[in-house]
């Protein structure tokens, strides 16, 4: 994709026309559009429409991926991630807690109905946007998902939906530890 270092719009115009030139119709954003406080960050959020705009110019098509776990290292004060502590990733946290899914949307509502400052454009109305990647190297069969990894705040939350499966699925744990041969953790 084009340099995240390049902000100036006429740069932006020239490095699509370098593409464009090239034969390249489809550039990837992989950058994140958030501070280090989970908030949208405007000036990110820009950025990435100035991008798609930019390359929309020269006929290339833009495909947005905005999280990636080691982008981001919750600080210790974020009620919604509770456990980090400004040093750890959130690994898997997005598949499993629900406030950070709810930044996680936040996210990407403020990238897809922001209007660009050139054009006033939302991105969301744009057919240049391709695609939007939702989940990048983060899964719990990746080797990141670890308890050395994950908070105990974090799995506690993980722990709960799972026991409250349990419970749905089978009618108690009792009767689920019955139908799994008394195997318990």
């Amino acid at each position: 994709g084009p340099p995240s270092s390049v902000k100036n719009p006429a740069e932006l115009r020239h490095v699509a026309r370098f593409l464009a030139k090239r034969g390249v119709n489809l550039v990837r954003i992989h950058g994140a559009v958030f501070t280090q406080n989970g908030e949208p960050d405007p000036a990110k959020v820009q950025h990435v429409i100035d991008i798609v705009e930019a390359m929309k110019l020269e006929g290339i098509y833009t495909h947005a991926s905005i999280y990636f776990p080691l982008w981001f290292r919750p600080k210790a004060n974020l009620s919604w991630l509770p456990g980090y502590d400004g040093k750890k990733h959130p690994f898997a946290a997005l598949m499993f807690n629900p406030e950070f899914q709810a930044h996680y949307r936040n996210w990407w509502d403020a990238l897809l109905t922001t209007p660009g400052a050139r054009s006033g454009k939302k991105l969301i109305d744009e057919p240049a946007l391709m695609g939007a990647e939702i989940q990048n190297e983060d899964s719990f069969f990746f080797w990141t998902f670890s308890e050395q990894n994950i908070p105990e705040p974090q799995l506690e939350i993980l722990e709960s939906l799972f026991t409250d499966w349990v419970i749905r699925k089978h009618g108690s744990l009792e009767k689920a530890y019955v139908k799994w041969n008394q195997l318990k953790v």
